[in-house]
């Protein structure tokens, strides 16, 4: 029986390279020991060590057994009996199950390993992973330098220790394809701060507004990625940096806890309506298409989500159009899609949920004419005509 089992854990041994430390991330610093004070923790360490191998294993999933040390590292062992789909689960994530193994012993024995990573020293785990019925063993076996011990001590939660898994398995594969000529460059995780770069080789093209585009894409991906939850989970801000092929500076997005858990909307529908109002403000004032009017001012109504265009027409127009401002909205719509970009302005409006109102004056008499069309009036409109 041992023979078999023997066999079958060097069937499923697997050495891991250990994990590491995401590239600017501060680490908490080793004290700088004098010959006395080393020598006092390393006996303290030792008389530890002594009573824990007197003792045996610690605990229970996971059994924490002390093996031995020397100059350069401790060696422990780690056993787990588990479901058949929780050991699944972790042996197709040994990032994971490295970083989390590891968290489970350094918050066990707090003391203890404070002394072991204040001396330096390296931990060598062994984590072997049961079955509840006994019928299926692997070990994984990883090296984790002191560095990578202090890091995932200062981890707080289980949640951090997944986030932080994450990052180390994405660092292995940059830069990677994210997406249609988009690739990630980079991926880090630090006080609370998690951070992917994005690299667009599709062109910049100053006629449109990338930082709208940017700030729509990104939030998407904050609301459809199930990873984002647990970012929030562990109160970190979610940060996207794009560098796009053509553009002289990058576009910095950040997501709060709150809204990576769906609690706030991805978008801040207001910051949106009031960036657009603003740019759009700057270019009138502005003729009106197929009209004597003029667009004069834009702002944004943040109750009714709607960016307002405030309009001066002739008398004529106005009055003639006073009582008729569901039959003409069609028309306006059908007009402006004519157009390229009011094609486009139109589509964007739709997508990211922000109405349109002319709100007009005649320039004589100062009648007012308002013509309305709510997010939902504009996707409808572009959906029937897809």
């Amino acid at each position: 029986m041992k023979k078999i089992l023997t066999i079958l854990l060097l069937a499923t041994l697997t050495l891991g390279a250990g994990a590491q430390v995401p590239d600017g991330c501060e680490l908490p610093t080793l004290p700088e020991l004098s010959a006395k004070e080393r020598r006092d923790m390393k006996e303290t360490l030792d008389a530890w060590l002594k009573d824990w191998q007197k003792i045996g294993a610690s605990g229970f999933n996971p059994a924490l057994k002390y093996n031995d040390i020397n100059d350069k590292r401790i060696s422990i062992d780690l056993t787990y009996i588990v479901a058949d789909s929780t050991k699944a689960f972790l042996d197709s994530n040994s990032e994971y199950l490295r970083a989390a193994s590891l968290f489970d012993a350094t918050n066990r024995l707090r003391d203890l390993f404070e002394m072991v990573a204040n001396l330096g020293y390296d931990v060598m785990a062994s984590v072997v992973l049961r079955t509840i019925t006994g019928r299926s063993t692997s070990v994984h076996i990883t090296n984790f330098d002191n560095a990578t011990l202090r890091y995932i001590m200062s981890l707080k939660s289980s949640f951090s220790v997944y986030v932080y898994s994450d990052v180390v398995e994405v660092l292995k594969k940059i830069p990677f394809g994210f997406e249609d000529s988009v690739i990630c460059t980079g991926i880090s995780y630090c006080n609370h701060l998690w951070t992917m770069t994005l690299h667009s080789s599709i062109a910049f093209d100053p006629e449109d507004d990338s930082y709208i585009v940017w700030a729509v894409h990104t939030s998407e991906i904050v609301s459809d990625a199930d990873f984002m939850r647990f970012v929030g989970m562990d109160s970190t801000t979610a940060r996207f940096i794009i560098v796009q092929d053509g553009a002289k500076d990058t576009f910095t997005f950040d997501y709060t806890p709150a809204q990576l858990l769906g609690e706030e909307p991805a978008l801040d529908i207001n910051w949106l309506g009031n960036y657009l109002a603003q740019g759009i403000d700057r270019t009138f004032p502005m003729p009106m298409q197929s009209s004597t009017g003029t667009m004069e001012h834009c702002s944004y109504d943040p109750t009714l989500q709607v960016l307002v265009i405030e309009c001066l027409m002739d008398e004529i127009d106005v009055v003639g159009n006073v009582g008729r401002e569901e039959q003409v909205k069609l028309p306006i719509l059908e007009a402006m899609l004519a157009a390229s970009e009011g094609n486009d302005f139109i589509q964007a409006l739709a997508e990211v949920g922000l109405g349109l109102e002319y709100r007009i004056q005649s320039r004589t008499t100062r009648r007012p004419l308002t013509i309305t069309f709510t997010p939902d009036e504009l996707r409808v409109f572009i959906l029937e005509r897809q």
